[in-house]
């Protein structure tokens, strides 16, 4: 006799509904719809639901800019007290 184990691992979803793949991303529904208006993410429609896949949800995100890569924006530098930008 195998005894199976009480909490097998989950698997992870295949898909996400949009609230899932905006929590998944750690972005709000909003910026995710948007997202996916621009064409930068690719979303699936089965009925009325809007789908997004994993695989998809994790290249969007591989695509998105490295910080290092980006211009410093001078409104947000404005936010940070002098002594943090001079710090080592």
């Amino acid at each position: 006799m195998t005894i199976q184990p009480v909490n097998p691992e989950p698997k992870p979803p295949i898909c996400y509904s949009i609230a899932e793949a905006a929590k998944a991303a750690s972005i709000g529904t909003t910026k995710l719809r948007l997202e996916i208006g621009a064409g930068r993410l690719r979303c699936r429609k089965i009925g009325k639901r809007s789908l997004i896949t994993a695989a998809d949800l994790a290249a969007w995100a591989a695509s998105l800019p490295d910080l290092r890569d980006m211009a410093p924006d001078p409104a947000a530098l404005k936010n940070f007290r002098k002594s943090a930008l001079t710090e080592t």
